[in-house]
């Protein structure tokens, strides 16, 4: 008699129960799927559709492992995909965002302005990164993770994304030189952005200014000397505001003199270098030693002694010209309250009549005689976050005509 054969189910291990739980068989079909190289079609949409339904019930731990396995294996459902991208815990995340082929723009612009730094390093490393993405991250990502823009191609860095870049010192300090070192920031936003760009790109900008302001005489005829936009008593009276009435004062009186957004007129007088600030009064006409001693009392406890002499030198070599074409340009693109961000914010409209104001470097100043702080009157409070204070008139003093209203906030001249 021939023995009996031995019952192949006794040779066979007992299940796993932990694979018959719903919570592990996401992960036993992924290490299934990404066991073959190849799928068909409809093995593609079975694992799709099972992967997705159990995505809720999976462990933390698992989808950890089922973002590492999928994040490089081939023909994985896109939905799949955008689903681990666009998981909360960035160690699902991270892998699918670093080394998946294709991945919904609208998940990667999600995650980008979400955070954290790391998956923003990691989107920053893909090459099918869109405009709206690069935008997000160039507005929300630390200088050091934006550190990599610089070695993208000149075509991805389009006009959102170098305005949102240039938006922020902190980032230009960084980022900028190696942006000028590829000539990518076009002139009319280096004139825009003058106040928050590093050293390097400020003098791009004012190599800009005066050419443009050559190329504008010779395109004007017969030569025009430009004119100071203030006369010499009321630069006398703007000199006397920022000695004595301080550096919101003065903001004030440059945002109305100027008709200049009141936050930006804020940024000039904080600039560090005390260069904006020179721009600015070089545009009105201040002579050079009421210059000086405007930056010793605004900017004196930041600017050294070095810096002071860079700053009276860039007076003394900067045309009016290019001076008061660099203030029309902030005019024209200065962030007027209610104006787009980065992010699509809901915006108002920029007031009428700005642009066509903004085209004059002028705007109508000239000749006029009010509308500047005095330092023995009481500031009244202005509409911007930022207070910036206004003058009153003196008992028995004539009524002030309206001039048109800096951004932001009103005007006043006599």
């Amino acid at each position: 008699m021939s023995p009996v054969p031995p019952s192949r189910d006794l040779d066979r291990p007992a299940p796993d129960p932990d694979l018959i739980r719903k919570d592990r068989l996401l992960l036993a079909a992924t290490e299934l799927f990404c066991a073959r190289e190849r799928h068909d079609r409809g093995e593609q949409k079975a694992f799709g559709e099972l992967a997705l339904q159990l995505y809720d019930a999976t462990s933390l731990a698992d989808r950890r492992r089922v973002a590492c396995l999928l994040a490089r294996a081939s023909g994985v459902p896109s939905a799949v995909l955008a689903r681990l991208a666009d998981d909360a815990d960035a160690l699902v995340a991270y892998p699918v965002l670093l080394h998946a082929p294709q991945l919904d723009q609208d998940v990667l612009a999600r995650v980008a302005g979400r955070g954290p730094e790391s998956l923003r390093r990691a989107i920053l490393r893909r090459a099918d990164l869109a405009a709206p993405a690069l935008a997000i991250l160039a507005a929300e990502a630390e200088p050091d993770t934006l550190i990599a823009l610089a070695d993208r191609r000149p075509d991805e860095l389009d006009d959102t994304v170098l305005e949102a870049l240039c938006r922020r010192p902190a980032v230009m300090d960084r980022l900028g030189p190696l942006l000028a070192e590829r000539n990518l920031l076009p002139s009319d936003l280096l004139l825009a952005r003058f106040p928050t760009l590093d050293p390097v790109n400020r003098q791009r900008a004012l190599a800009a200014a005066g050419l443009r302001a050559l190329a504008d005489r010779a395109r004007q005829g017969p030569p025009r000397l430009p004119r100071p936009l203030l006369s010499t008593a009321l630069l006398q009276k703007l000199s006397a505001t920022a000695l004595a009435c301080g550096p919101e004062a003065f903001a004030g009186d440059l945002s109305r003199l100027l008709d200049l957004d009141g936050d930006f007129s804020l940024s000039i007088v904080a600039d560090a270098s005390g260069e904006s600030l020179v721009v600015a009064l070089k545009a009105l006409g201040m002579p050079a030693a009421d210059t000086a001693s405007i930056l010793v009392r605004l900017a004196g406890a930041s600017l050294s002694l070095e810096a002071l002499r860079a700053a009276l030198r860039l007076h003394e070599t900067l045309g009016l010209a290019a001076a008061q074409l660099l203030v029309a340009t902030w005019r024209q693109h200065a962030p007027a309250e209610g104006t787009a961000t980065a992010t699509g914010a809901a915006t108002t409209p920029v007031r009428a009549g700005a642009e066509s104001r903004a085209a004059s470097p002028v705007a109508g100043l000239r000749g006029s005689d009010g509308g500047i702080t005095q330092p023995q009157s009481q500031p009244l409070p202005h509409s911007h976050p930022q207070s910036v204070p206004q003058s009153q008139p003196a008992a028995g003093a004539q009524p002030q005509t309206a001039l048109p209203a800096s951004r932001g906030g009103t005007r006043q001249a006599s």
